[in-house]
């Protein structure tokens, strides 16, 4: 009888064993930068360095995803000037309203009817939490910028 329990004993500590090795594998698989994620709105006109006011056209949305010093911008716009030249900056700010600092990412086309997608990806200063961004286009004097959005 104590055979079988040593046995059991043994089995239960095995068993143990692997599942904390197993999860201790699994959680350090996953570890690395944590992504930071967010959507806002491009709104034409705006051009107030990402302040909170949304009381414009809603021309399109942009994603902004954040690993580590990574930033990775998606846009889809919808109702931009047709046939024209876009670049694309992402600000870094101090909060809405406050610019610091900007980079030109890329650049994008609309289609004829005033359609645009685009992936840009840029380097950010870890310190650095408050991100906007920026659509324009000199030939159109246009630019459609969206509130900031908060991603450490």
């Amino acid at each position: 009888m104590r055979a079988k329990q040593a046995w059991r004993i043994g089995l239960a500590a095995a068993v143990l064993v692997l599942g904390l090795a197993a999860w201790q594998g699994a959680a350090l698989a996953g570890s690395g930068p944590s992504k930071s994620v967010a959507t806002a709105s491009n709104y034409e006109g705006k051009g107030d360095c990402g302040d909170t006011n949304t009381a414009f056209p809603v021309v399109g949305k942009t994603t902004f995803e954040r690993a580590g010093n990574k930033m990775t911008l998606t846009l889809k716009e919808n109702a931009l000037p047709p046939n024209t030249l876009f670049h694309v900056l992402l600000y870094s700010a101090a909060g809405p309203g406050a610019c610091i600092s900007n980079v030109d990412v890329g650049t994008m086309r609309s289609d004829k009817h005033g359609q645009a997608k685009g992936t840009f990806k840029a380097k950010v200063s870890s310190d650095v939490v408050w991100f906007f961004s920026d659509v324009v286009s000199e030939e159109a004097e246009f630019g459609a910028d969206t509130v900031s959005v908060y991603l450490p």
